[in-house]
């Protein structure tokens, strides 16, 4: 702690044998550093706010038919490029700026200037806008802050209506481009139908599901055309198992019950086909229709016999009703037999036209499936562009009759009558504790480059050697009262530096409030 003190002692001792250096650099930076600040002009600020109202009535009316854009993202995009290069060269040429300039050079000094005496930005979360700048003429201050205001109304307003352009000759350009695409496929898709004609998939079903349909609509044609040979056979029995005559013709109620029983029959036989075509052989229906037929033939071989025993004399076997009544179902038997052979050969052969084609189909289906996917694709896309170039021409006929922005200046550009800057009395205050500081600092400097030892402990420790003793300086009375005058006059010229700043910062004072006043 000892030696702390000791070394404050040292500097403190060594900063007063340099005072002098230290009065002649606090005067110098005083007397420099005041008339800097007392002879800057006079800073003027002009501002502007303006409130952007993005809600349009006609947006929730229009919802659906026009293009969505979102008005406050676009005006918060604005500001954030609205202190571009670009603009800010506008404004500079608007505001006549650049009349003095003369050079690429002095043009890019004034912008830089611009930029860094501007600025404009959002006033809390509400969409107000706040626009600033600073400049040594109040007028030219206003003539800025109009222009970049103009500015972004003209930006905010003008690339709504440019986006909308250039939205609509894009949804135009790939308008013709679709079309074009489309065109080709249709064509790619007709000559390619054109080419394997009869060959194409029937109503969405692909290779697979047609030869299986047709291999069951064969085993279904062969199951009846068993079912009607079958019948013809046993009518065949029949007639070569009758004898040759009847005798007379049997009782009307005899004979007209055979016609009766082979009609129940025939309904009955196509009752069964239709249900064997879905159910199988032991379903209940088909086990009791297939009862029912073979109880009627029963009672249809009964009344034959019965109708035999009955006659009383005999007449042709051709004349007999009876007779020619099982003539006329063996024949219809044995036509739908013939009918449902020609059924089968037909079916059959298309199942084994299918069957060699199994390895042509298929890929002609494929590449069917990815020409009608493309037109698909490409007509879903030009009409969905379609719909958006009729949403573009709606929201453009809407933005040329009204906007979805509307400005409101809250504030127009103003410029106080009191400068805004610069704060001489605080860039005084700084100037005198600068200019003190820094007149310290010298004299210390000093005292450490032209050093001394001013004890004999310093003495000691420098040297390495012991001390003895000190011998001290007596001056005479002349000399004392010299150096009582070089203290006071040094007291005098640094304390002179006090009352001249409090002067100067009362003159200040005063010409702020005559100005505030006026």
């Amino acid at each position: 702690m000892q030696d702390i003190v000791e070394q404050l002692l040292s500097y403190i001792r060594g900063i007063w044998r340099q005072r002098w250096y230290a009065l002649l650099v606090a005067w110098t930076l005083s007397i420099a550093g005041w008339a800097f600040v007392i002879y800057q002009p006079d800073q003027y600020e002009a501002t502007a706010r303006v409130q952007v109202d993005s809600y349009s009535i006609l947006q929730p009316l229009l919802n659906d038919m026009t293009v969505p854009v979102s008005s406050p993202e676009r005006i918060r995009q604005l500001q954030q490029t609205i202190k571009s290069r670009p603009n800010l060269e506008k404004v500079v040429r608007t505001a006549d700026l650049d009349l003095k300039t003369t050079s690429d050079g002095e043009f890019d000094k004034v912008v830089n200037q611009l930029e860094k005496n501007l600025n404009f930005r959002r006033a809390g979360n509400n969409e107000l806008y706040f626009i600033s700048y600073t400049d040594d003429d109040p007028a030219q201050a206003k003539r800025v802050v109009q222009a970049l205001l103009n500015l972004f109304i003209e930006k905010a307003l003008g690339d709504t209506r440019q986006d909308t352009n250039s939205a609509q000759r894009f949804l135009e350009k790939q308008i013709d481009e679709y079309s074009q695409r489309l065109l080709e496929s249709e064509n790619r898709l007709k000559d390619f139908k054109r080419k394997n004609l009869g060959l194409m998939p029937e109503q969405g079903k692909d290779y697979y599901q047609r030869l299986q349909e047709a291999n069951s609509r064969v085993e279904e044609a062969e199951l009846e055309l068993r079912q009607a040979e079958n019948l013809a056979a046993e009518l065949q029995r029949q007639l070569t198992g009758e004898s040759p005559t009847f005798g007379m013709m049997a009782p009307p109620s005899v004979t007209t019950s055979v016609p009766e029983l082979d009609s129940r029959i025939a309904r009955l036989q196509s009752n069964l086909d239709e249900l064997l075509t879905r159910y199988t052989d032991k379903h209940p229906d088909v086990v009791n229709t297939r009862s029912r037929i073979d109880e009627l033939l029963k009672q249809r071989q009964e009344a034959l016999k019965a109708g035999a025993s009955a006659t009383t004399g005999g007449m042709p076997l051709e004349t007999n009703p009876v007779f020619q009544q099982l003539k006329i179902s063996a024949s219809e038997a044995e036509a739908r037999a013939a009918s449902l052979r020609v059924k089968v050969a037909e079916y059959r052969a298309k199942a084994e036209e299918l069957d060699k084609k199994v390895y042509i189909l298929p890929q002609i289906e494929q590449e069917l499936g990815q020409l009608t996917r493309d037109y698909d694709v490409t007509k879903q896309n030009y009409d969905k562009l379609i719909q958006k170039r009729e949403q573009a021409r709606i929201s453009q006929d809407r933005e040329q009759n009204t906007s979805d922005i509307s400005f409101k200046v809250i504030d127009p550009p103003r410029v106080p009558p009191e400068p805004v800057g610069p704060n001489r009395l605080l860039l005084l205050s700084g100037v005198f504790a600068v200019a003190l500081g820094a007149g310290f600092a010298v004299a210390l400097v000093i005292s450490q480059v032209l050093s001394t030892f001013d004890s004999p402990r310093m003495l000691m420790q420098q040297m390495q050697v012991p001390v003895f003793g000190t011998v001290s300086l007596v001056l005479s009375p002349q000399a004392q009262r010299i150096r009582r005058v070089k203290n006071w006059v040094f007291l005098a010229l640094i304390s002179a530096l006090l009352p001249v700043y409090g002067g100067l910062v009362y003159l200040q004072t005063i010409a702020r409030v005559s100005g505030s006043g006026s």
